[in-house]
């Protein structure tokens, strides 16, 4: 016979955070409280990794990720960078060691050297697009706010809150 759910008790749980740090000050404890960021603190987490790789984590208070991301992407852009510039200037240089007078073969080597070189510019762009859209979402994924509960000494006792189990039962 099946059990009807309106007779089954459920049992929900009611989630309560455990403080990160707890100081103790000589009339006051002050209770330090982690939890996820508000919207405004997501998108401001998330523009700034966007303009400045990294920042986000550092406001987040992840210094090693915020590094390895700085780090990776002015890495990758300055290595990019170089890819660009080194046919180009083989080309000036040979521009001006032979004056105005290049040869269409000469040119024609620059050229395919140029083009050789887009394929990995096309693919490195990708490749740093998509790292730059990690450290975006990681930033906001990680977004936390912190807060601070002060209790005075004689209205409380110096215990952290638990997990409690709430009956609901009708």
């Amino acid at each position: 016979m099946p059990v009807s759910p309106v007779n089954t008790p459920q049992v929900q749980y009611v989630q309560t955070f455990e403080p990160v740090n707890v100081k103790e000050y000589p009339d006051r404890y002050v209770y330090t409280y982690e939890e996820q960021g508000t919207t405004g603190k997501k998108i401001g987490v998330g523009a700034a990794s966007y303009f400045v790789p990294g920042l986000g984590q550092a406001i987040n208070g992840q210094w090693g990720k915020a590094a390895g991301f700085f780090a990776g992407i002015n890495g990758g852009w300055l290595i990019l960078g170089s890819t660009i510039l080194t046919p180009l200037l083989k080309g000036i240089r040979t521009i001006s060691k032979n004056g105005a007078k290049t040869t269409e073969e000469q040119m024609e080597k620059i050229t395919k050297l140029a083009t050789k070189n887009m394929v990995g510019v096309v693919l490195g762009s990708l490749a740093l697009a998509a790292v730059n859209i990690w450290n975006v979402v990681d930033a906001v994924k990680n977004a936390k706010s912190k807060r601070d509960i002060v209790v005075m000494k004689e209205q409380a006792q110096l215990q952290a809150p638990k997990q409690e189990q709430v009956n609901t039962a009708a």
